[in-house]
């Protein structure tokens, strides 16, 4: 080994100058150039056998797996995600909460829904008995009066 101290993860030469990979091992420049490629995405050094191909480019797997946006809007801060997680999960309790809310409404109406229901039918129970008591009056009358009609003559 040379004043570097570093062994090529690939040869096992000495590394005079040493490239790293994604992950930090050390590789000499030959290995690097012949069996590792850039990742589109985050630029690091990953073997070519484990690069994966998306839209056309080589990505490492951690990249290839995160989803890809549209209009190439860049990744979050570590700070960023941290806010817009928060702020969904306090969005998400409070839709948990507005939810249960009109359920409990929802079923209040159903319930006084229900009594009108049953109070119109009451109600309208007791108007149908009123018009068949009047439709029954009428019937008896209406016998009476055509009877004595055709007792006298038109003139």
């Amino acid at each position: 080994m040379d004043e570097t101290g570093q062994q090529c993860a690939e040869c096992l030469g000495p590394v005079s100058v040493a490239v790293h990979t994604q992950h930090g091992v050390s590789l000499c420049p030959q290995c690097a150039e012949q069996f590792y490629r850039p990742c589109a995405s985050c630029g690091g050094l990953i073997p070519q056998d484990e690069a994966v191909l998306r839209d056309g480019a080589l990505c490492c797997v951690q990249c290839a797996a995160a989803p890809v946006s549209e209009d190439d809007t860049p990744a979050l801060s570590e700070d960023a995600l941290a806010v817009l997680v928060a702020e969904f999960i306090q969005l998400h309790t409070e839709v948990k909460q507005l939810n249960d809310r009109l359920d409990a409404i929802k079923e209040q109406l159903k319930r006084h829904a229900a009594s009108l229901a049953r109070k119109v039918s009451s109600d309208s129970l007791t108007a149908l008995k009123v018009i068949l008591r009047a439709k029954s009056a009428v019937k008896c009358s209406v016998p009476r009066i055509a009877s004595t009609a055709t007792s006298f003559s038109v003139l």
